[in-house]
């Protein structure tokens, strides 16, 4: 069995052949895999892409490059997507000061609402 715990197949990269591929998974010998979300509209598309794939499941979150645009709603919206069965974590979540330094205390708060939502 295999399992993949952290797979990005809602990147653009793969829209010329995502269902192809995630088609033959079962064929290739993965047998679960967990999509994390980067921000809301990910988690959007991701959530769709599970209903799809009975051995899709994903995360939803909002990563901390994208934390400046999360907006100030963002807990209401994406509890939504906490409650959605095929959701099995919050992510991705976390601190990352190496690109977007600026960006510190408005990432730690967003981190700090998503751990209150865990």
């Amino acid at each position: 069995m295999y399992f993949d715990t952290h797979a990005h197949y809602d990147d653009a990269v793969f829209d010329g052949d995502r269902d192809e591929l995630l088609s033959s998974m079962k064929k290739g010998g993965v047998d679960l895999i967990v999509n994390p979300a980067c921000d809301l509209n990910g988690c959007a598309f991701i959530s769709s892409m599970a209903k799809k794939y009975s051995f899709l499941y994903f995360a939803a979150g909002v990563h901390p490059s994208e934390a400046e645009k999360a907006g100030e709603d963002f807990t209401n919206r994406l509890e939504k997507y906490l409650l959605d069965p095929k959701c099995v974590a919050i992510g991705e979540i976390g601190l990352d000061y190496h690109y977007e330094p600026e960006t510190k205390e408005t990432q730690k708060r967003i981190l700090r609402l998503q751990l209150e939502l865990a």
